[in-house]
């Protein structure tokens, strides 16, 4: 996908409704994940919500990317507007909003991003099995600039949550 407002203005995206659940990971954003992808110029408005539903599993929400890697750059990029409020939320291991029983869950939430890290993704032989795993490679960077969270309610029931970036990952932002 690709595309920019000829003035240099926002695509907005108004008034989603994104609800994603998982066994081990559940991601929400206007884009779950991105690697090595350069996003610019969207403003995004409505509800997103992340919940895991394993004891140990990971709830990501980001607004515009639950889940960044690689070199992906982000830039020109606004959670809410002023008349237009965005809301993310990860979630313990149900759908209504609650800090308990969230002992080894893991929440990250971020009025941009859920999670910026520098990783990339690949598949991976180890001993007898494939596997998706984190990969760093040298000289790698994301970054995320020009953003802002205009009007944006920004919840984690356990722990990782910032008004752009809910985590950082060997990330320089």
């Amino acid at each position: 996908i690709s595309g920019k407002q000829a003035d240099g203005t926002n695509t907005e995206v108004a008034n989603l409704r994104i609800v994603s659940s998982g066994s081990d990971y559940a991601f929400a954003g206007l884009f779950a994940r991105a690697e090595n992808a350069n996003i610019s110029y969207i403003t995004v408005s409505g509800t997103m919500y992340a919940y895991a539903t394993s004891t140990n599993g990971s709830s990501v929400v980001g607004g515009i990317v639950a889940d960044t890697s690689g070199k992906t750059i982000i830039d020109h990029c606004n959670a809410g507007t002023a008349s237009r409020q965005l809301t993310v939320q990860a979630h313990g291991k149900n759908m209504a909003y609650s800090s308990t029983n969230v002992d080894n869950l893991k929440t990250y939430a971020g009025g941009i991003v859920g999670i910026a890290n520098t990783s990339l993704y690949k598949y991976v032989y180890s001993g007898s099995s494939w596997s998706y795993q984190h990969v760093y490679e040298a000289g790698t960077t994301s970054i995320i600039r020009n953003c802002d969270t205009v009007y944006a309610t920004i919840r984690s029931a356990k722990n990782n949550i910032g008004g752009v970036v809910g985590f950082a990952s060997s990330t320089s932002l």
